[in-house]
């Protein structure tokens, strides 16, 4: 299987510099955490944007805790022989990521208000998501599920709201 090989490749290059690194990033990706704090200090300047954001978060965690439930994929320590993670096997199942698609969710809404901010918001959204690939947490088809997932329910927002939020 192609996705196990590749996290093999990415269990090789697991050390304690980049484990706490990567560590980190899921810690304040959790339940996007890091966005919703982003979330509550928009709400003071930018009231509408800030619930439009909120609303895109609250929508695609609870529709991509549902797929997980349908689906109930394994995730790879549990299903692959030889896959270890560095962290605790979370307990929840595996497809598609939350992380990767709150954290994509998150990225098109403030990079549709706020384009000049793109430069710290991808990176961001991006390494979130590849820390549950290094952790060995998800397949990649699970991030690329919660790419398209998060980046999806953001546009709809976006155009079914253009009128309301400029």
């Amino acid at each position: 299987m192609m996705e196990a090989k590749f996290l093999f490749f990415l269990q090789d290059l697991q050390n304690p510099v980049l484990d706490a690194f990567f560590i980190f990033l899921t810690i304040i990706g959790e339940y996007g955490a890091i966005w919703i704090i982003i979330s509550v200090f928009l709400f003071f300047l930018h009231r509408k944007k800030a619930l439009l954001l909120g609303a895109s978060l609250a929508i695609t965690g609870f529709l991509s805790d549902q797929l997980k439930s349908m689906i109930a994929r394994s995730r790879p320590p549990e299903s692959v022989v030889g896959i270890n993670s560095p962290i605790s096997n979370p307990e929840s199942y595996s497809f598609p990521s939350i992380h990767t698609s709150l954290s994509f969710t998150a990225a098109v809404m403030l990079h549709y208000f706020f384009p000049k901010l793109r430069i710290y918001i991808w990176p961001l959204a991006i390494l979130t998501s590849f820390s549950r690939l290094y952790l060995t947490v998800h397949y990649p088809s699970d991030i690329v599920a919660g790419a398209l997932i998060g980046t999806a329910i953001a546009l709809l927002l976006i155009v079914a709201t253009k009128r309301f939020v400029p």
